[in-house]
């Protein structure tokens, strides 16, 4: 659509790649799955799609995604479920063994109809309690969250029944499917997942360091910092302790290594969080803005919210509208974009940070990096820079793509 500047699969680099997630499915509060936009997904016909009518077998982005996959075999895809607005029925089923159990067999369906790798369960997040705010998140459906304090179990327990249905699928197949889960960086909520026990039944686990500060508070921050900066007021800029190594070390301090920190993805944001009203009071000298007080959902999105997010893509559009200055937070190892004089901050991953994150995942044996999302990085240069900072200049290997033939509707 226009809001994506008519963003297709087919301009995805996926020789860069190693695994795309379709986001997002829902599902019902009888583990029925939903499609979010039945249009785009099975029935629109795309520019890589040229020859195909409208609603037949391949139409539509997850068609598209087949055959972007066709062109680089080392690029695995999935199903991605849930997200922040698609969570609200994660609980209730989770809770029930028998919706349990058919959401794991219509998950196990989907992908085996599709042709896909791997899923990806996005549940945000286990045991939180969230209001519905469709206005607030720019979108026509936000279900919330109301959470239990049971999700913690469940959330297991729902994990546990998707990989059966997936090695039972295996074995019709001969083919192995891979099961992942998005995560929060936040501590608070780290502390309600069973990482002991979910850790031996996925194959990865993405914790998601991003949108660690926003406009929602009235300060300035890092929204992907590698490294917490110490800088900030304990008292009054709390989210100022969120980095992706907070996130490592509260794993390695309470689980020592009863995980395995290989299944450990970390997270890159090739978009924007942005203030307007900076003042020049920040409490690190060293970095101009950073820690600053600002204006709180003072920036209007592309989207309509107040959040101050836009592409990667745009930062050279944004640098000149707000004549903005790239600076570098060296102890934070984090990008940001800033000017004293109009008073515009923007917090982002770039090439240099994301760099910076690929040696971290190194040095720390870690599975790898995820970003949201493939449109917000347009020209491919941060996915270029994930995959560089892993791979060097060595060539993504190939996979067997394997596709079965299901008699499904």
């Amino acid at each position: 659509y226009s809001g994506q500047k008519y963003f297709y699969p087919s301009k995805i680099d996926g020789s860069q790649i190693t695994h795309l997630n379709f986001a997002f499915l829902d599902m019902d509060a009888n583990g029925d799955l939903v499609l979010c936009d039945e249009h785009a997904d099975f029935q629109t016909i795309l520019p890589e799609q040229n020859g195909l009518t409208y609603g037949e077998p391949y139409a539509g982005v997850l068609g598209a995604m087949n055959i972007l996959r066709s062109k680089y075999p080392n690029m695995k895809i999935g199903i991605s479920v849930g997200g922040w607005t698609r969570s609200g029925d994660f609980s209730a089923v989770a809770a029930d063994p028998a919706k349990r159990a058919n959401f794991a067999k219509n998950i196990a369906k989907f992908v085996d109809y599709l042709g896909y790798d791997f899923v990806d369960i996005d549940w945000e997040y286990p045991t939180a309690v969230r209001a519905s705010d469709p206005a607030g998140n720019g979108v026509t459906i936000d279900e919330g969250c109301p959470g239990t304090e049971a999700d913690t179990q469940n959330f297991t327990l729902l994990m546990q029944a998707i990989r059966d249905e997936l090695d039972s699928l295996e074995k019709s197949n001969g083919k192995y499917y891979e099961l992942s889960v998005a995560m929060s960086a936040s501590p608070a909520m780290m502390s309600k997942i069973e990482y002991d026990k979910v850790m031996d039944i996925v194959d990865f686990a993405n914790m998601m360091t991003y949108d660690l500060n926003g406009a929602w508070n009235g300060y300035t921050g890092h929204q992907t910092a590698l490294y917490t900066n110490p800088a900030y007021d304990k008292e009054t800029q709390k989210d100022g302790q969120f980095s992706v190594d907070a996130c490592i070390q509260y794993l390695k301090q309470t689980y020592g290594d009863k995980i395995d920190y290989s299944k450990i993805v970390i997270g890159v944001a090739p978009y924007t969080r942005g203030w307007a009203g900076v003042k020049d009071d920040g409490s690190d000298p060293k970095n101009p803005g950073l820690y600053a007080t600002a204006e709180p959902n003072s920036v209007k999105a592309a989207d309509g919210t107040t959040s101050g997010t836009f592409a990667y893509g745009d930062i050279e559009t944004l640098k000149s509208q707000y004549q903005l200055q790239e600076y570098y937070d060296e102890t934070a190892q984090a990008a940001y974009y800033y000017s004293p004089k109009t008073g515009y901050f923007f917090t982002c991953d770039n090439e240099r940070s994301v760099a910076a994150k690929g040696e971290y995942v190194k040095k720390n044996g870690l599975g790898g990096l995820i970003s949201w999302m493939a449109s917000l990085d347009s020209t491919n240069s941060v996915t270029k820079t994930m995959k560089e900072s892993l791979y060097g200049d060595a060539k993504l290997p190939a996979q067997e793509i394997k596709v079965a033939s299901p008699k499904a509707s």
